[in-house]
């Protein structure tokens, strides 16, 4: 794919990154350590494409409700609320986000509009990273 964005003379690369990516969770290790090896991978890519024209950007999502939070619910017995509650007791605006708002903060990286965009992430957690107290 590489060699079809430098030929196209500017490109845009999103990385999929999370919360995790900066937070320690419990029982969250193998997965914060990739999604934190996504962040620096982003960045290197915007160092390394940069002379290409290619941008890397990546977006860290929060708590989102998709088909993986119904099976969470389902697993631990609790309802829509009960999740919620539990999920957004340190995130700023107090819900959930949903995945359209994971896609357009991923389409804003993709486009133009941010052509002056590279080498960063874009937390899309409703305040959540500022403002996390990990309760033991």
């Amino acid at each position: 794919m590489l060699p079809y964005m430098k030929a196209a003379a500017g490109a845009s690369i999103v990385w999929q990154g999370s919360i995790s990516s900066f937070l320690a969770q419990p029982d969250c290790a193998t997965y914060s350590t990739m999604k934190g090896a996504i962040v620096q991978l982003a960045r290197n890519c915007a160092y390394d494409f940069a002379k290409y024209k290619i941008r890397s950007n990546s977006v860290c999502a929060g708590t989102i409700e998709t088909p993986i939070s119904k099976e969470e619910r389902a697993a631990h017995g609790w309802s829509y609320e009960e999740w919620q509650a539990l999920k957004t007791k340190d995130v700023m605006l107090g819900r959930v986000g949903t995945v359209r708002e994971v896609a357009n903060a991923t389409l804003f990286f993709a486009s133009d509009e941010s052509s002056y965009c590279t080498g960063t992430h874009l937390m899309v957690d409703g305040g959540q990273v500022p403002c996390t107290t990990m309760e033991h």
